[in-house]
């Protein structure tokens, strides 16, 4: 028996199946990973929760995808590197070299969401994050076998089903009719922007045609503030709604840096009502009578 299992563990492919077996564990992964990132999670919608309480699962995910592809390589170098195979499997295969791009993009993605890089530039971040999703996903079609595809496949198709639902919502949200009144737009919502103090800025969106729920948010987008026209930002609304066809909400923004430092000096010298495009409620509160006490603070 002893004889039996020394000879398993040290066959001609034994590294050879470890790595074979990681990667599937990692490509299966994959669609789990961006379907975490999405803002309309279907998974959300089956657990009852929203997309940024998911964040969690998104990042242990990616971390586990980081392991298990780090196995996946290292099992196949090793057993390459037991018979002097490494360079001519790099030459004779180009698809390993992918591989190896698809990872170093996975350790780069970890490492660049610690807290202290993403705290230091977010916006930053946030675009390069994207960036390195999307290149990920090529490097893995070169890398994977035909009968993978699939696994890439499902993630390109959570997102494309993700964006299509948030700028259907942010139309459907942005756009009305043409009205008499001579304060009324079509695209966007009429808000006006004000320093409340040296730290915070009061931005008033007018003729809202949603309802929301304490706790839950809105991304604000303010084309003529921001670098970026199709710059983002969550915030949570800060009045209550008064449950009418057409209402405003309040929004209290710390001026941190980037887009809030920004904002906060516009709102300094600006009179002026600015367009605001806005995309939600968003976000998910807890059911208060599922608990037995509260603590409001």
């Amino acid at each position: 028996m002893l004889v039996g299992r020394s000879a398993v563990v040290s066959g001609a492919y034994y590294y050879e199946k470890l790595g074979f077996r990681a990667a599937w564990v990692s490509i299966t992964q994959v669609p789990l990973v961006y379907l975490l990132a999405t803002k309309s999670s279907i998974l959300g919608v089956f657990t009852g929760t929203s997309h940024e309480r998911l964040n969690w699962a998104h990042r242990w995910v990616s971390r586990t995808l980081l392991l298990t592809a780090t196995i996946h390589g290292g099992m196949f170098y090793r057993q390459w590197d037991r018979v002097d195979y490494v360079a001519d499997e790099l030459e004779m295969m180009p698809m390993v070299k992918y591989g190896m791009g698809a990872w170093f993009i996975v350790v780069w993605t970890f490492l660049s969401s610690l807290t202290p890089m993403r705290s230091w530039w977010y916006e930053g971040f946030v675009i390069q994050h994207i960036a390195a999703a999307a290149v990920l996903l090529w490097c893995l079609w070169m890398h994977v076998p035909d009968y993978a595809f699939y696994n890439i496949w499902f993630a390109v198709a959570t997102i494309c089903v993700d964006k299509l639902v948030i700028w259907g919502w942010t139309t459907y949200n942005n756009v009305t009719m043409p009205k008499k009144c001579a304060e009324s737009q079509v695209l966007g919502h009429r808000a006006e922007i004000k320093a409340v103090d040296d730290e915070l800025t009061e931005v008033t969106i007018y003729d809202v045609k949603f309802q929301w729920e304490a706790g839950q948010h809105v991304y604000l987008r303010l084309p003529t503030i921001s670098m970026n026209p199709m710059e983002a930002h969550p915030f949570t609304i800060a009045n209550a709604p008064i449950h009418s066809s057409s209402q405003s909400i309040q929004l209290l923004i710390e001026k941190k840096g980037g887009f809030t430092k920004r904002l906060h000096t516009k709102a300094q010298d600006n009179t002026k009502p600015v367009t605001a495009i806005i995309t939600g409620p968003l976000g998910k509160p807890p059911t208060w009578k599922a608990f037995e006490t509260l603590v409001l603070i």
